[in-house]
């Protein structure tokens, strides 16, 4: 299981697999404190009541206004009319919108202005929409959360207003006493909650994507003001392209396709108000073009009217939470995406227009692709799969040789601990030399290459991280490898993105120039820097030249192979 959460020591801890900064709680004397912001024993409301009309209120001006900003104006986010006061229940402090101000107030809460209440399940603006219930872990016993936020009581607000006209007036919180799993959804002015604050990193990067012919124009997803961005100057400057600012997206793929249109693609995932409704939309441009057209989706989908994709299945509501977004390295009309649970979508172009498809035959229904590696062969694509969602199996690598119309298994499996089985995919990786297709599949068993079309596959984890079978055993096997990107010039050179070793809580970018003989390390990010790195570009014609996206530090570049490093953030980052 990968380290997520690190105790930074002023009063928060980051959440590297996710990229958030969560605030620390103080306290846990049983007494409220009013006077500390952090003390875990206060207790706050969404709204007030007005004294003469008795609607839901804010105690003042810049609350209601925070409130409206967070939430989109759900109900509770004005001030009374004149000669009325906001009555707040004697149970809390105040509300949860007065007092993430107080925590933004001058200099900032650990420096930062930005803190917000995290989203949870049911909301409906795009994805990260399960931003609360992501700490949210029993297996520490009670309460169920990592002991790095400290202190911490049963129910918390999210930002997530409940439109379900069934029950009005009401949003979602979490339980994180022993045994709960779901949002509950308390009244608003009688429901005293505990909350905890959030920010994500001002340079956190989603997804990182290269002009396969201009590779110094790439965009970025994520950034200071969520969205995507783009540089045409290898990364030394940004510009917003896409603005989603109070989106706050877990996901946000992107990818790019080649001439004579370079299109680009950003898929949204945006779940709605019930627990079994969400979006999908898969917005399309040429690069030349200056602007998205939002109102000309090249895909809509919404579940659960679009034939009923993963219906019965558990959490329907991300059916169509998007996985992996990839072009076709050829053809401009065509690229694959990726679902939770409706398995994979390709795009074709006719004189009709775009449509997108399914195409799962041979496929095992449920089973999230997570990862696509397209060849320049005219339709040869791999996949890379998480375990079924029912039965819980592996599904490893399938291939397919007819652009998606069928799939067949690709014979990935390993011996771990003493059991036969076939690995989770996170990443491929395929770089093709005159007749030899060369693919590096990364897995949470460690790293794997074939040369023959996923006939037989060898593992290749000499210098990589290991982590042991069990606490009382000395048999190890190789971390998860969560990013793979191969030289486009050379299949003999490779870098791989691998968890932290449970021994030294480092996460590592190794590089290989002898086809996975050896690994190197090339960057490293540990203690309180500890880090996810999202995703890797190469340039395909100065294949020296690398671009890191990270959790944390932005993009990072290397013109010399990974020997050295400049952060590329200008435009992207915060000024706070």
């Amino acid at each position: 299981m990968p380290v997520c959460f690190v105790d930074q020591g002023d009063g928060t801890t980051r959440d590297v697999c996710f990229g958030l900064q969560w605030e620390r709680k103080t306290g846990a004397d049983g007494t409220p404190n009013p006077t500390d912001l952090h003390d875990v024993d206060n207790r706050y409301v969404w709204a007030g009541r007005c004294s003469i009309g008795g609607g839901f209120c804010q105690p003042n001006d810049a609350a209601a206004s925070t409130c409206q900003a967070q939430t989109g104006g759900a109900s509770g986010c004005a001030t009374c009319g004149a000669g009325e006061t906001c009555n707040v229940a004697s149970t809390a402090v105040t509300t949860v919108w007065d007092w993430i101000n107080l925590v933004n107030a001058e200099p900032g809460f650990a420096g930062h202005a930005d803190w917000r209440l995290p989203s949870e399940a049911g909301q409906n603006v795009p994805a990260g929409a399960l931003e609360l219930e992501t700490i949210r872990n029993c297996g520490f016993g009670n309460p169920c959360v990592d002991p790095a936020f400290g202190p911490t009581g049963s129910s918390y607000w999210s930002r997530t207003f409940n439109t379900d006209p069934a029950k009005p007036d009401t949003a979602w919180v979490v339980d994180f006493s022993a045994g709960a799993a779901s949002p509950a959804r308390p009244e608003l002015e009688d429901g005293a909650f505990f909350v905890r604050a959030v920010r994500a990193p001002s340079t956190l990067i989603r997804d990182l994507v290269i002009d396969p012919t201009n590779p110094t124009t790439l965009y970025a997803s994520g950034g200071a003001r969520p969205g995507v961005y783009k540089t045409v100057d290898g990364g030394a400057s940004w510009q917003l392209s896409l603005d989603l600012q109070g989106f706050f997206p877990s996901e946000l793929p992107l990818a790019f396709g080649p001439p004579p249109e370079r299109p680009v693609y950003a898929a949204l995932f945006s779940q709605g108000a019930g627990p079994d409704e969400s979006v999908l939309v898969i917005l399309r441009k040429p690069d030349a073009d200056p602007a998205w057209d939002t109102n000309g989706e090249d895909l809509r989908l919404a579940y659960p009217d679009f034939g009923g994709c993963g219906s019965g299945a558990r959490g329907t509501n991300v059916a169509l939470l998007p996985g992996d977004l990839a072009a076709d390295p050829l053809d401009p009309t065509i690229a694959y995406l990726g679902t939770e649970k409706c398995g994979v979508y390709k795009r074709s172009s006719t004189d009709g227009g775009p449509s997108w498809s399914l195409m799962n035959t041979g496929l095992v229904p449920g089973t999230p692709p997570k990862t696509f590696a397209v060849s320049t062969d005219p339709g040869l694509v791999y996949a890379g799969f998480s375990r079924d969602t029912l039965s819980l199996a592996g599904q490893g690598v399938f291939k397919s040789t007819d652009g998606a119309m069928n799939w067949s298994a690709a014979n990935l499996t390993t011996t771990i601990c003493g059991f036969d089985f076939i690995p989770d995919v996170l990443a491929l990786a395929l770089q093709k030399t005159g007749m030899t297709t060369t693919v590096y599949a990364g897995t949470d068993a460690g790293i794997f290459k074939t040369t023959d079309g996923g006939a037989t596959w060898s593992p290749i984890n000499t210098g990589l991280p290991t982590t042991r079978c069990s606490l009382e055993g000395t048999e190890r096997f190789p971390r998860l490898i969560r990013q793979l990107a191969v030289d486009p010039t050379d299949a003999n050179v490779a870098y791989a993105v691998a968890d932290a070793a449970d021994d030294d809580l480092v996460v590592r970018l190794f590089k290989t120039e002898d086809g996975g003989v050896s690994w190197t390390v090339k960057l490293a990010f540990g203690g309180p820097d500890l880090e996810g790195i999202t995703s890797l570009a190469i340039d395909a014609i100065h294949p020296t030249t690398v671009y890191a996206g990270t959790g944390l530090s932005g993009v990072l570049k290397t013109t010399d192979g990974g020997d050295h490093w400049t952060r590329m953030n200008t435009g992207l980052a915060a000024s706070n």
